[in-house]
């Protein structure tokens, strides 16, 4: 059954896109939350995952961390940070 070979471990799971780019990070309590079914709810993601989002130039354009709203990133046109 899924979830049974790491019983005792705290596991952290890091989801990645086609190119590269970190797009999910599901932390040991988040773990814990789905360990029956492996399926995240959109409550669970929001409060206990990290979610980040890039543009078509692999900007990361949004980051929402555990417990707090998502940050949202603006870039100039020599792709440095702009406004956070």
């Amino acid at each position: 059954s899924p979830g049974t070979g790491h019983m005792g471990w705290l596991c952290t799971y890091y989801a990645y896109d086609d190119l590269g780019n970190l797009r999910f990070v599901i932390p040991p309590k988040a773990v814990e939350a789905i360990i029956s079914n492996w399926t995240i709810s959109t409550a669970i993601a929001a409060e206990l995952c990290f979610i980040y989002r890039y543009d078509g130039r692999n900007r990361m354009i949004v980051k929402k961390v555990p417990g707090a709203d998502s940050t949202e990133m603006v870039y100039d046109v020599r792709d440095r940070l702009a406004f956070s």
